[in-house]
C-alpha cells in the first residue's frame, strides 16, 4: 500500500511538471500539499531544481548562439543558408527579444518567457532590523521570506491574527505561493487584491498576467498586461514588452 502511495505521488509530480494533470489530480496534488510535510518539502525542491535549471539552460542557449558565428570557419558542407550573414542575423534577432522570447517564438514554452520576467517581489512593508525586539508571528514571517524560505514564510503569515492582519500579507502570501509553484492558489490571492483594492493592486496585474502566461492562457495574460500598461506605473514598460510579445 505504502508503495503504491509511493508511486502515486511521483505520477503526480511527473503531471504536474508536465503540466498533464486533469481537474481531479490538481486536486490530489493540492491536499497533498495542505496535508503531507514531507511531500511538500519534496515538491518545494523539485520546484526550486526546475528554476535553476531553466535559468542555466537559458544562460547555455544565449552562449551557443553568441559562438555560431565564431564557429562557422571551422565547418564544411554547410547548407547554402547557413552562412555567416544568416547566422549573426539569426543570433542578433534572439539577443534582441531575449532567450525566453526565443522560445515562445518558436512555440516550444510558454514558461521560459515566464522565467525571464519573474523576479520576487521584495519585502517593502516590514523592517526587520527594527523589531529586533520582537518576535511576533510577522517578523518570523518576513524573516522566513527575506532567506527565501517560502514554505516557512507561508505557514507563519496564515498564523497572523485576523486583527493584526495588515492587507499587504495577501500579496505576500501570494509570492511565497509563487515560489512554491501553487499557482491556483497564487492566482486566487492576487484576483482578491484586485477585487478588493488592497494594497499591491498594480503589482498584483503583473504577477496574474505572469500567472496565466504560465498556463499558457494568452488572453487573461495579455488582458491584465492591458490593464496594467492603462492604469499604473508599475512595470508599465516590461509588460508592453511582454504583451509585443504575445502578439
Amino acid at each position: 500500500m505504502q508503495a503504491a502511495n509511493s508511486m502515486n505521488r511521483e505520477d503526480l509530480l511527473y503531471r504536474y511538471f508536465s503540466h498533464t494533470l486533469s481537474p481531479s489530480q490538481k486536486k490530489a496534488l493540492d491536499e497533498l500539499l495542505q496535508s503531507d510535510a514531507d511531500f511538500r518539502r519534496q515538491f518545494e525542491f523539485e520546484v526550486n531544481l526546475k528554476h535553476a535549471i531553466q535559468k542555466t539552460e537559458n544562460e547555455k542557449l544565449k552562449a551557443k548562439l553568441q559562438g555560431f558565428e565564431a564557429e562557422i570557419p571551422n565547418k564544411t558542407k554547410k547548407p547554402s543558408w547557413f552562412n555567416s550573414r544568416n547566422i549573426a542575423i539569426a543570433a542578433s534577432v534572439v539577443l534582441l527579444i531575449g532567450v525566453a522570447g526565443f522560445y515562445h517564438f518558436f512555440g516550444l514554452d510558454h514558461s521560459a518567457l515566464y522565467e525571464d520576467n519573474f523576479k520576487t517581489y521584495p519585502n517593502t512593508v516590514y523592517s526587520i532590523t527594527r523589531s529586533d525586539s520582537e518576535n511576533t508571528v510577522e517578523r518570523q514571517a518576513f524573516v522566513a521570506y527575506e532567506t527565501e524560505d517560502y514554505g516557512l514564510a507561508l505557514e507563519k503569515f496564515k498564523q497572523i491574527p485576523a486583527d493584526l492582519r495588515a492587507d499587504y500579507i495577501g500579496f505576500y502570501e501570494g509570492q511565497a505561493l509563487l515560489n512554491l509553484g501553487r499557482w491556483d492558489e497564487a492566482l486566487q490571492h492576487f484576483t482578491d487584491i484586485v477585487e478588493n483594492g488592497q494594497s499591491f493592486v498594480a503589482e498584483s496585474h503583473w504577477y496574474l498576467s505572469l500567472i496565466y502566461l504560465h498556463q499558457k492562457d494568452k488572453t487573461n495574460a495579455a488582458k491584465h498586461l492591458k490593464t496594467l500598461m492603462a492604469n499604473y506605473t508599475y512595470n508599465r514598460d516590461k509588460a508592453k514588452a511582454l504583451l509585443d510579445k504575445l502578439n
